[in-house]
């Protein structure tokens, strides 16, 4: 995907070049490097679609090949002084306008795992016949969401990686209308690779592997905790990454159809205590769509249902939950009432909905929670500390410096801007998103397998000092 970006700027450098050292001297050299770059431009056209980076490229294509040829044929060395100036003025403004574009909306790459293995991925849709959609207008509607898998695979996998967006236009649509923006602002997106292959065979090295259960926040995305779904993967690790229906910024079904946020998830009011109750409600519904795939987990092992792939690989006994804020609220929630859960981390967990009676039962399982500057007050943190002092099992809080709320997501890729507008805090993207793979692993490697190279404390705080 990168290739014709690196050859795009290779061309229009050289004709850049000879433009403004020459007057057309360089005439049928000229021509060469704007016939390459048009043909460049035609082929990232039909691999890639039609860009909007690229417009003023496809436009001074349109404009200056003509010319070029007029002169050509001409057999004219030279142009008028003024004519050639507006030439170059011209030239300079889309050159400048497009590399402009390109840098502030680029084609990113995500962080790769480091674990041993591969990584396979596949998508399915669930409907939940026993619970009524809450957030649409047609009664009677039952609850339908999907979800995405990642696991290990064999290492001599032949297919493409898939791409990072599954249905990449409607969840790049998705995020460009969050942000206030036009529709196709971060169409470039559905262009990054991850680095999973679809529909891979499960990896035989094991018989089972344990099971982790993602949740995102509110008004994000299963895809924007990719990085962590991969590295756990790599590691051996089944994760199931489940896209929380009008919660979420895009759920693309299989079928094709795409059910986008919804504001009615939590809207807006001026009583306090009705935006807790839109909120209590909206994290029991992400934890009613955890729960519903816990509850297939059986079935899915025995081949009854369920993507195919999970046919007999699933370790029922050892099962955690990842998630962030209302997603992060989510597993908090389940991890108090369901003891198929043996521990959880959670980056941000809005937990400020909870009920009380929910918070005094108090949680049984180790828990570690990460939690950005942005969030180091407010009125979440009163059930959050509660939570901790409650925890009869090891708990542990580490605050995250110069991070906002939405950097525990993959938002920086969106663009450089992020930071910029203040968006993100002023961490480091990519390496955050390194020390959240490894400390997932880490975690859920203690936890789930009893896996202790080190006392977890050690090794969180080795990572940050190394990574930050």
């Amino acid at each position: 995907m990168y290739i014709f970006e690196g050859i795009i700027i290779l061309f229009t450098t050289i004709l850049y070049g000879l433009f403004m050292i020459s007057n057309l001297k360089f005439i049928k050299l000229l021509v060469l490097f704007t016939l390459l770059l048009d043909i460049t431009l035609i082929l990232q056209i039909i691999v890639q679609g039609v860009r909007w980076h690229f417009t003023f490229l496809y436009l001074s294509g349109m404009v200056l090949t003509p010319i070029l040829f007029i002169y050509l044929f001409k057999n004219t060395a030279s142009l008028q002084a003024s004519s050639y100036m507006y030439l170059k003025i011209g030239i300079t403004l889309f050159i400048v306008i497009t590399g402009s574009v390109m840098f502030a909306f680029p084609v990113p790459r995500l962080t790769a795992p480091e674990g041993k293995y591969s990584v396979g991925t596949t998508v399915f849709d669930v409907t939940d016949l026993s619970r009524i959609e809450a957030y649409v207008d047609t009664p009677n509607t039952p609850r339908k969401f999907m979800f995405q898998v990642w696991y290990p695979t064999n290492s001599n996998v032949s297919t493409p990686e898939e791409p990072w967006l599954f249905n990449g236009n409607a969840v790049t649509k998705g995020l460009a209308q969050l942000g206030n923006l036009p529709s196709f602002a971060l169409s470039q997106l559905s262009l990054v690779p991850s680095h999973a292959y679809f529909d891979a065979p499960m990896s035989d090295a094991l018989e089972t592997y344990p099971v982790i259960i993602l949740s995102h926040g509110w008004s994000s995305s299963r895809l924007l905790h990719a990085n962590m779904a991969e590295s756990l993967a790599s590691n051996g690790y089944i994760v199931i990454g489940i896209e929380h229906t009008y919660g979420s910024v895009a759920t693309a079904f299989t079928d094709g159809s795409v059910a986008y946020f919804s504001e009615k998830t939590l809207p807006s009011t001026d009583y306090a205590q009705a935006f807790l109750e839109n909120g209590n409600k909206l994290i029991k519904t992400f934890a009613g769509d955890i729960s519903y795939v816990l509850n297939q987990l059986e079935t899915y092992n025995m081949g009854q249902s369920g993507p195919e792939v999970l046919k007999g690989h699933l370790d029922l006994d050892k099962i955690g939950l990842l998630g962030h804020s209302t997603g992060g609220g989510a597993a908090v929630f389940l991890g108090i009432t369901d003891e198929r859960i043996k521990s959880i981390l959670a980056y941000d967990p809005w937990v400020e909905p909870l009920e009380e009676d929910d918070i005094n039962k108090g949680l049984t399982i180790p828990t570690l929670f990460f939690r950005s500057d942005e969030w180091k007050f407010g009125p979440n943190n009163k059930n959050l500390m509660q939570i901790i002092e409650k925890n009869k099992a090891e708990t542990s809080l580490y605050q995250m410096e110069d991070t906002d709320h939405s950097d525990f997501t993959l938002m920086y890729l969106f663009s450089p801007l992020t930071k910029k507008l203040n968006m993100l805090g002023d961490v480091n993207g990519d390496q955050l998103s390194i020390f959240q793979g490894k400390t997932a692993v880490t975690f859920f490697n203690q936890t789930l397998l009893n896996i202790k190279e080190a006392p977890l404390a050690e090794q969180i705080e080795a990572l940050i000092k190394r990574l930050f």
